[in-house]
C-alpha cells in the first residue's frame, strides 16, 4: 500500500530509514528486507555490516507464489509485477550476491526446513 501511495523513491526512503533504525538496536534481529533494499547504496552499506542470507528462487517460483497471494503487489512500472520479476532478479544478482554470506535456493522447500538449513550453514543451530 505505501509502495503504491507514496511513489517508489519514498517508499525507499522509508525503507533506509527503517532499516538503518533497527540495525542500531542491541541483539541480533532477524531482518526480511524486500529485494529492492540492495537498490540504494546506502542500504547495501547498512546490510554490508550483517550476515545476509540470499533466499534465492526462480522468478517463475515467485511469480507463483505472488499469484497465490490475496494481496496484490503493486508493479514498479507498466505490465504485471509478476512479469517484472525476471528483470529485476538480473539488475539486482549482482548486489545479491555481493552482500551475501550464504545463498539457499528457496524453491519450494518447506519454510521450517530451509530455516534449520539457514540456522546450521551459519553455525547457530
Amino acid at each position: 500500500e505505501l509502495l503504491a501511495e507514496l511513489g517508489e523513491s519514498a517508499f525507499r526512503d522509508l525503507e533506509e530509514s527503517a532499516l538503518r533504525a533497527v540495525l542500531q538496536c542491541d541483539g541480533a534481529p532477524v531482518l526480511a528486507t524486500g529485494g529492492g533494499a540492495v537498490e540504494r547504496a546506502a542500504c547495501r552499506e547498512l546490510l554490508a555490516r550483517c550476515r545476509c542470507v540470499w533466499l534465492r528462487a526462480d522468478p517463475q517460483v515467485l511469480a507463483a507464489r505472488m499469484a497465490a497471494d490475496p494481496v496484490p503487489r503493486p508493479a514498479l512500472g507498466s505490465g504485471s509485477a509478476a512479469d517484472e520479476l525476471a528483470g529485476l532478479a538480473q539488475q539486482r544478482e549482482a548486489w545479491f550476491v555481493q552482500l551475501a554470506c550464504l545463498v539457499v535456493e528457496s524453491g519450494e522447500e518447506e519454510v521450517g526446513a530451509l530455516a534449520r538449513g539457514i540456522l546450521t550453514a551459519l553455525d547457530l543451530g
